[in-house]
């Protein structure tokens, strides 16, 4: 009999749970820095379009992405806080700039914003529009549409099922 050294087998290494596990980490950390809201000191945000003063750049039911800016420059299409309704939010074109003071103006209007702008108050710059997505993003803020999605899946979930052919 002659005894052939052979070497000892290979382990497997698991590269594949881990690999697995770091993309999901990292497709996490991704979701979370671009969801994570401006208003909250995120990147971007998200605004639907409630009127008509930027027409036709933008229409009513539009979604806008906005992205937290350092400074915004004549030209950008901005949402600000305006000092006189800090919890309103508006999507203007800065038209004009006077030191700290912003010039604001919807591309649908002959005339400028009456409120006091200054950098402080953008809250981002819009960066893309998603056409009529906010008007339906905005539906599933009723009540009554969440009642009736919780309505149909619980009728799903409680509707007795077919037993198979043959069973009792």
């Amino acid at each position: 009999m002659t005894l052939v050294a052979t070497a000892p087998p290979r382990t497997r290494r698991r590269v594949r749970p881990r690999a697995g596990s770091v993309l999901r980490s990292v497709a996490l950390a991704t979701a979370v820095v671009l969801l994570w809201p401006v208003s909250l000191g995120g990147l971007f945000g998200g605004i639907i379009v409630s009127g008509h003063s930027m027409e036709p750049t933008m229409e009513r039911g539009d979604l806008v992405v906005v992205m937290r800016v350092r400074e915004a420059q004549v030209g950008d299409v901005v949402v600000f806080r305006p000092q006189v309704a800090p919890h309103a939010r508006v999507v203007h074109r800065i038209v004009g700039a006077d030191g700290e003071q912003l010039e604001l103006r919807g591309d649908n209007n002959d005339w400028s914003d009456p409120f006091d702008v200054t950098q402080d108050d953008v809250v981002g710059k819009v960066v893309m529009r998603l056409p009529q997505v906010g008007g339906a993003l905005s539906s599933l803020t009723d009540a009554r549409v969440w009642a009736s999605l919780l309505l149909l899946g619980a009728g799903l979930w409680l509707w007795p099922r077919r037993a198979p052919d043959g069973a009792p």
